[in-house]
């Protein structure tokens, strides 16, 4: 006769909101019948009241004040308290709340339990959610986002959808809440805090963390009316999409992804303009117009069926992942240059560049043709079409000019200006050699010279002069003193 080995069963029981008076009574009967109780913390109401019937329960809160902060005591905790659960068949383990509510012990214990031969019997009491809304008077109805003070971040915020977070156990940890908070709700937003899971205080947001703190602390923070709300990526869109709605606006609706190029284009340099001119606000403004071109993009290919915003996201989301696999994978770089070496094999690799069989494929004929033409070049030096120096890109430059002057003198003005087209590449392949960016070094020029040109036109109007009218001695005199002004 074969006999199958008999599996290690843990009961983990809930403690429920408060007092022992509130756990489930199959909770109760567990932990009255048990022989060996063991609770995560014995800081709960629930415990000091199982105490007085005269129950021996221990705890584990030696491990909080030896170990460097809570993730490390939670996966002590799981794993005594697995390990227990092996050696002793009548191990229970008692838990805050419920179970399966904001408690990071048994996630652990779960993941593990399995491949230890160990199952698991949940039993569980009410939340500290329930209790929370309840000592807080707040009904819901709807949604309720439920967030771990200590893993707040911001992108998990939504001020549409009341809030809870747990776990804020200290003013340290209300003061790091606080701060992600306030990216997303006004200053004097008023929050409820419960520091038993009973006793609440309300509080304007900005003050949170003056109140009282311990390891039972809940905050509850509801949803922010539209009229007050800071508006997030998600308005954005749907105002986008209410312009081209059939009762949105006229204009709106009648752009198209071709009539949109220019503004897309305008904007990009109106941002461009912002960057040099060192102008902060000037930034955050032209990059939320900026904002609205690719959008209102996607809204259009949404109407006709091809794809969404959220699409976009995905894949540009999904293509850094797959080109830094040395900060998403395991892969280690010694430079910035590996780095980019990495990404032009992995871009490559890419289905969507199989079509790609030159190594000049890939920049778009639409660039300026300054940054096209810096573009190119980088590409033909990557497989070995290059200059063995400075000086002989030096050469060609003189070389061109000699050309171009042929022409000029010869009156052919096609030639000419296919002579100006070799000149001006040659000059590009000179400024990538020495580290500049030659659209940018002539947009600097042009800067250069409309601010003289205007210092010229002030100084001509304060001596009473029209510009056409003057001699060419007089413009060299004027522009030399632009020159020294600057």
């Amino acid at each position: 006769m074969n006999s199958q080995h008999k599996p290690h069963v843990l009961r983990i029981v809930g403690l429920g909101p408060g007092s022992a008076d509130r756990m489930s009574v199959a909770a109760h009967r567990t932990v009255i019948e048990a022989s060996i109780v063991a609770v995560r913390t014995a800081r709960h109401p629930a415990v000091d009241d199982l105490r007085a019937q005269g129950l021996n329960i221990e705890s584990f809160d030696h491990l909080y004040d030896s170990l460097p902060d809570f993730y490390a005591v939670y996966d002590a905790v799981a794993t005594e308290v697995l390990k227990r659960a092996r050696e002793e068949p009548d191990f229970v383990y008692a838990v805050p709340g419920h179970p399966f509510v904001g408690e990071r012990t048994v996630t652990l214990i779960l993941e593990r339990a399995e491949e230890q031969g160990i199952e698991v019997e949940i039993i569980p009491s009410q939340g500290f959610i329930e209790a929370v809304l309840e000592s807080a008077r707040v009904s819901v109805d709807s949604d309720l986002l439920v967030l771990d003070a200590l893993a707040l971040t911001t992108d998990k915020l939504d001020a549409r959808i009341p809030t809870l977070l747990y776990q804020t156990h200290s003013r340290e940890v209300a003061s790091e809440a606080k701060i992600a908070l306030m990216e997303r709700y006004p200053d004097e937003w008023e929050v409820t805090v419960l520091c038993d899971g009973v006793a609440a205080e309300r509080h304007p947001l900005f003050e949170m963390d003056r109140a009282e703190f311990d390891h039972l602390t809940s905050v509850f923070i509801p949803p922010v009316p539209e009229s007050v709300r800071r508006p997030v990526w998600d308005d954005l869109v749907r105002v986008i999409s209410a312009l081209r709605a059939p009762n949105g606006c006229p204009w709106d609706l009648e752009q198209t992804h071709d009539s949109l190029k220019k503004s897309l284009l305008e904007e990009a340099y109106e941002v461009i303009e912002a960057i040099e001119n060192d102008d902060p606000a000037k930034l955050e403004e032209e990059l939320g117009d900026l904002m609205m071109q690719p959008i209102l993009h996607a809204v259009i290919a949404r109407e006709d069926g091809y794809f969404t915003i959220d699409d976009s996201i995905e894949a540009i989301t999904r293509k850094l992942i797959r080109r830094h696999p040395h900060v998403f994978g395991d892969l280690d770089v010694s430079d910035s240059a590996e780095v980019l070496r990495n990404w032009e094999r992995i871009k490559k690799a890419e289905p969507s560049n199989a079509h790609r069989t030159s190594a000049l494929d890939g920049v778009p004929t639409v660039l300026p043709a300054l940054m096209r033409a810096m573009d190119i070049s980088k590409k033909a030096v990557k497989v070995g079409f290059e200059w063995p120096s400075d000086e002989a890109v030096l050469e060609k430059v003189r070389e061109e000019l000699d050309e171009l002057l042929a022409e000029i003198r010869s009156g052919d003005t096609e030639r000419a200006r296919d002579e100006i087209g070799d000149l001006l590449f040659a000059v590009v392949n000179l400024a990538r050699r020495l580290h500049i960016d030659a659209e940018e070094a002539l947009r600097r020029m042009v800067d250069r010279f409309s601010a003289r040109f205007r210092a010229m036109e002030a100084m001509a109007a304060e001596d009473g002069r029209v510009l056409p009218d003057l001699s060419a001695e007089e413009w060299d005199a004027y522009w030399e003193r632009a020159k020294s002004n600057e």
